[in-house]
């Protein structure tokens, strides 16, 4: 197994202070640098998503290859240097630590020295596999080891003083220079986001989250930029690269089209829509899922996970997602308005755009979609009610993959179907009936989803037109039928929808 040893501080002069190498590691599958500054740690964090660590005959190198969107399954150990006239930096020793976990925590992230030794052999045993890290984030074991999800909930809140000078130090990295694989230039993305036939897997992450700073530009002021890709940076970190659909792309996915149907509606309708509640619904859909395990509520209740059991069995990722959400949010929204870097247009009512974040996030459980359709026809007449509006509209979003253009919908349906099958192989690891390294790591079709279109993904998954059906039948017909009735700006939705159903029935009819 692989490591990336980052020293913090450990430079004197020019020289490295002599410091002994962690003896439970090998020193030939271990990648090492020294940092003179927090700063330079944080911009080298930052931009780990798009790196690989791989092993050549004369060392480990870090080389940005990782276009296939590889989970970290490396440890990143930061050797912090604690001798006190050596540390610089406008924060303590122990607050710089506890605040880079808090950051980083999805690079598997040990900062030593405590206990560094066995503290190292046992988070490199507890996680090498996908199947032992999502064991690991649901709490299911060594729940002392990562910020484990009941962990994010509970854990005790962060001096506010010393957030805010961390806030403050995140945004000094400038974070244009860490975008490297943007491709597509401006008007090409701003061209994608703004039309129905959308496919966010033609982009790679970086491009995803340039098309997420375009839809948020038009609320802050030109100076806020690096502030807001700061806050973009980590939303998109807290997303497991990992997971095949509750990931990073469906959070841009899901904000885009919440941005197209609010867009609709402002133009279309007789909604009396503020810049606020825009923005408010914009940033529930792009953390809607932030943290997503890869598994299902029913998943969690019926094994008891410790989530579970606090949130009673209700809503339970949903409301893990809003408490984890507001972690990075309020931090950002305090040091806007703080600056007077929003939008000079938009009155912020701070406990306003959290409650209309709060409800949209809770109103994605499908455990609740009945009782939502059946509230459909208030939308006819309740004009004045944008919480209620909210919530229909990011469900409209959360499940609109079944009303993309068919190739696009093909796709999700397809990345939905890889995690499906991850979650019954963690039930099988948690029963002890298979090995962690029994996990497919890979996807099965031999070539990227990207470039699946329908005609191959009905070969290569004969179950994938029965599955659509089932997900159209049970839960997208008669919602966006009844969407559709209630907002008639919304009406590509129904349309694109029964297209689709013709090709998925006709396919099961062959």
């Amino acid at each position: 197994m692989l490591n990336d040893l980052l020293y913090l501080n450990w430079l004197t002069h020019g020289d490295v202070s002599p410091l002994p190498f962690p003896q439970s590691i090998s020193a030939n599958a271990t990648h090492v640098l020294h940092f003179r500054s927090l700063v330079q740690l944080i911009e080298y964090l930052s931009v780990s998503i798009n790196y690989t660590l791989v092993r050549f005959s004369d060392g480990v190198q870090r080389i940005p290859l990782n276009t296939h969107e590889k989970e970290i399954d490396y440890a990143t150990i930061i050797v912090v240097n604690t001798n006190e006239d050596i540390w610089k930096e406008e924060i303590s020793i122990d607050t710089a630590v506890k605040l880079l976990k808090y950051r980083f925590s999805h690079l598997n992230i040990i900062i030593l020295p405590v206990d560094p030794e066995d503290k190292i052999r046992e988070m490199r045993e507890n996680f090498p596999t996908r199947l032992q890290r999502m064991k690991l984030w649901t709490g299911f074991s060594n729940a002392e080891l990562l910020d484990t999800m009941d962990g994010y909930v509970d854990s005790k809140a962060i001096k506010e003083e010393d957030l805010k000078l961390f806030t403050d130090l995140l945004s000094r990295i400038q974070y244009d220079k860490l975008l490297f694989h943007v491709n597509a230039d401006r008007e090409k993305l701003w061209e994608a986001l703004n039309k129905w036939d959308f496919d966010a897997f033609q982009f790679n992450l970086d491009e995803l989250l340039v098309i997420s700073f375009l839809i948020f530009e038009r609320f802050i002021k030109p100076e806020n930029s690096n502030n807001l890709k700061s806050f973009l940076f980590f939303v998109r970190d807290n997303y497991h690269i990992g997971n095949p659909f509750h990931n990073f792309r469906h959070a841009v996915d899901v904000l885009q089209a919440t941005n197209m149907f609010l867009n609709s509606l402002i133009k279309n309708s007789n909604y009396k829509i503020s810049k606020l509640d825009s923005f408010s619904l914009l940033l529930a859909s792009l953390g809607h899922d932030i943290g997503h395990p890869g598994i299902t509520n029913a998943f969690l209740i019926s094994n008891k996970s410790p989530l579970a059991v606090k949130f009673n069995n209700i809503s339970i990722l949903e409301n893990f997602h809003r408490f984890q959400f507001q972690r990075i949010l309020i931090p950002f929204l305090n040091q806007s308005m703080e600056n007077n870097l929003l939008s000079i247009e938009m009155e912020i009512d701070v406990p306003y755009l959290l409650d209309i974040v709060n409800y949209s996030i809770l109103a994605t459980d499908m455990a609740k979609h009945d009782e939502f359709v059946g509230e459909i026809e208030r939308l006819i007449t309740e004009f004045d009610n944008f919480k209620l509006l909210a919530c229909f509209l990011i469900k409209c979003a959360d499940i609109s993959n079944v009303c993309r253009t068919l190739n696009t919908s093909c796709k999700w349906g397809l990345s939905l179907g890889e995690e499906f099958k991850q979650i019954a192989l963690l039930e099988k690891y948690l029963k002890n009936e298979i090995k962690p390294s029994d996990e497919i790591v890979e996807f099965d079709f031999k070539k990227p989803i990207k470039n699946i279109d329908a005609k191959e993904g009905i070969v290569l998954v004969p179950k994938l037109a029965g599955n659509q059906m089932f997900f159209i039948n049970r839960f997208a017909t008669d919602f966006f039928t009844k969407i559709s009735d209630s907002l008639p700006p919304l009406y590509i939705l129904s349309s694109t929808l029964r297209t689709n159903t013709t090709y998925w029935e006709q396919s099961l009819k062959n």
